[in-house]
């Protein structure tokens, strides 16, 4: 701790940023975690605005975590062939996994949506505008956007 500085030390450490997104990664909750090392979860919050590598740790993890409810889903799905689990049961369950991991992995797993469209483009009162532009303002209008 800097000598200016008031309040308590950080427990912050990267050992310590390393197994905490160990644990996301493997399906832990962030409030579990926070009471397991003793802090808060605005402390933990804190600490990802802070550090930049706890940050990209934490992404990575999270992502992680997505992979590995995808990975439970399948499982879910061989115990109720198996006769393991109720078939509603694994509906419930398999729902919350999917959603869970939309969030935590959106690039992978969110739903996608495909933007059409539908309709002309009408360019030609814009290519009448510009036809009559000389060649120095046409210039001009290039140079902007070249700057842009």
């Amino acid at each position: 701790m800097k000598k200016n500085e008031v309040g308590r030390p950080t427990k912050y450490s990267t050992e310590l940023a390393i197994s905490v997104s160990e644990r996301i990664g493997n399906g832990e909750r962030v409030i579990s975690i926070c009471d397991d090392i003793g802090i808060s979860r605005s402390v933990f919050y804190n600490w990802l605005r802070e550090h930049q590598e706890f940050m990209d740790m934490y992404i990575r993890a999270r992502e992680a975590r997505g992979e590995k409810y995808n990975d439970d889903i399948e499982e879910i799905v061989e115990q109720c062939r198996q006769g393991l689990i109720d078939t509603n049961t694994a509906r419930v369950i398999i729902d919350a996994r999917k959603w869970q991991a939309s969030k935590f992995y959106p690039k992978m797993f969110g739903d996608k949506t495909q933007l059409e469209h539908t309709g002309e483009v009408n360019i030609n009162p814009l290519r009448q505008k510009i036809s009559k532009w000389s060649d120095e303002k046409v210039m001009q209008a290039l140079e902007k956007i070249n700057k842009k």
